[in-house]
């Protein structure tokens, strides 16, 4: 796979978490079945639903940021790197929303 590609596809699909979990975050999207972290709880009334939201958004926003700043290094990284990348892409980003999910659980 060409690198730049690879590097450009990286930091787009990040780009893209972070815009589409961005109002979930500010707290912008009201109540619906479509778009949203739709569980049973977040449907018990509206401020759960706000509160699950946000709290959903930012650990994927917060998730999404590593996986950001690992395809801006793909850019300037030698190709057989890209696997030791590819690796931390996945790792950073459970071990961030784990982490985020025991805190934001142990908060309620």
């Amino acid at each position: 796979m060409n690198t730049s590609f690879e590097a450009f596809f990286t930091i787009g699909v990040a780009l893209l978490l972070i815009f589409v979990c961005l109002p979930l975050a500010l707290r912008k999207v009201r109540m619906n079945h479509l778009y949203g972290f739709r569980t049973a709880a977040a449907f018990k009334s509206e401020s759960q639903w706000y509160d699950i939201n946000a709290a959903g958004g930012r650990i994927v926003i917060y998730s999404t940021l590593p996986i950001l700043v690992i395809g801006i290094c793909k850019l300037f990284t030698p190709q057989d790197v890209f696997i030791y990348l590819n690796l931390s892409a996945l790792a950073f980003p459970l071990l961030i929303c784990w982490f985020l999910s025991r805190r934001t659980g142990q908060k309620t």
